[in-house]
């Protein structure tokens, strides 16, 4: 260091002055959210929206047939990062505002059809779950073997249904020898049912206790 900037540095310290402090480095994006420029679809082809889908999603993609010239234009933006569970969720709200309908067929494989053109997607081969925590996340189309426990399978319908409105591809069959409900759905709203049950079960089951503790012959 030369005598001169010694000096200057002398005074610049002694007279309080400060340092300019140096702007902070943006954080760097985690490694589940998903940029704006990855959605940028302002008039898109479905098929483009099916291929970030796919990477997102992770999993194999069977496409309706007419999806194979790329299907209709579609919008979707995004002017901020989301989460990767965000996006995906976007991605089949807007597929599904606009007929399109994801259907389980294996824990992995996920087929794509346009209902607007009359498809039942039970009629295409959705997956049976029997275990709830193996259910796809988000709007994918499954079929879910619920076992009842404190409540018959009748009147766990008829409380469904109170609750929750299915979808016109929707279903949910009693089966009152196994005390269960097969129950056909979107996997969000399926969830939306196991909560249901779980609430429902509970009362049950303390009502019975209460019962029993005040019955005069316990």
């Amino acid at each position: 260091m030369t005598p001169a900037f010694l000096v200057a540095l002398a005074v610049l310290l002694g007279s309080g002055a400060r340092l300019p402090a140096q702007a902070p480095s943006p954080a760097p994006a985690g490694p589940d959210m998903v940029s704006p420029d990855t959605i940028q679809f302002p008039n898109n082809p479905v098929s483009d929206f099916l291929l970030v889908y796919e990477r997102l999603k992770g999993v194999t993609l069977i496409k309706d047939a007419n999806l194979a010239a790329g299907g209709q234009n579609l919008s979707l933006t995004l002017n901020q990062p989301v989460t990767k569970e965000e996006a995906i969720r976007l991605i089949e709200s807007t597929l599904l505002l606009n007929g399109y309908a994801f259907i389980a067929v294996d824990k992995k494989t996920v087929k794509v059809i346009n209902t607007a053109g009359g498809k039942n997607p039970r009629s295409e081969g959705v997956f049976v779950f029997t275990n709830e925590d193996e259910l796809p996340e988000g709007e994918v189309i499954a079929s879910y073997v619920m076992p009842l426990t404190h409540l018959a399978a009748a009147d766990a319908v008829e409380i469904f249904n109170q609750f929750i409105v299915l979808h016109p591809y929707g279903s949910m069959v009693a089966v009152p020898v196994a005390n269960q409900v097969v129950v056909t759905e979107n996997s969000t709203l399926i969830r939306r049912l196991l909560e249901v049950k779980a609430l429902r079960s509970e009362e049950r089951r303390v009502g019975k206790e209460c019962r029993s503790r005040w019955s005069p012959y316990h």
